[in-house]
């Protein structure tokens, strides 16, 4: 028997006991905790974020599962804009970068992240998640409230 046929154990019985291993949930949080951080590195380098930004906020972010509901009920603001309340604690762009999508009729709309002032003055589908709040504009830079489309959000 040779030493490196030594380490081999005969039988199951002779094998080492199994290393304990992680919940999987902790090991989720930890990858993601880990992702999370290089992440808002590169966002700060790249001075798209806030050096004051809520870690745990962002952390939550990552973990959170989707959301999904309907845009309702909207309100004229200015211009081409229009808000909507969507729910309180998803990740936005005031904190780092949304991931909120928004839908005209099952199809995404877009530029997202777009300044309030673009969505007012241009519209074409613009759209800003800012806390608890939706800035947006239709494609076609129609009334969304009497234009008989139906406009969803999926976090």
């Amino acid at each position: 028997m040779t030493s490196a046929s030594a380490a081999i154990p005969e039988s199951a019985d002779d094998a080492a006991p199994p290393v304990a291993s992680a919940r999987p949930g902790v090991v989720y949080y930890f990858i993601a905790a880990a992702g999370c951080t290089a992440y808002s590195i590169c966002q700060l380098a790249a001075g798209r974020m806030d050096p004051q930004v809520n870690a745990g906020k962002m952390l939550r972010g990552v973990l959170r599962r989707h959301v999904r509901g309907r845009l309702d009920p909207i309100h004229h603001e200015t211009g081409h804009c229009y808000t909507c309340s969507v729910p309180r604690g998803l990740l936005s762009d005031a904190e780092a970068v949304s991931r909120l999508v928004i839908y005209e009729d099952g199809v995404p709309i877009g530029p997202a992240h777009a300044s309030h002032n673009d969505v007012r003055a241009h519209g074409g589908g613009r759209y800003s998640h800012w806390s608890g709040w939706l800035y947006f504009s239709t494609p076609d830079n129609s009334d969304p409230r009497s234009n008989g489309r139906q406009y969803t959000f999926k976090d």
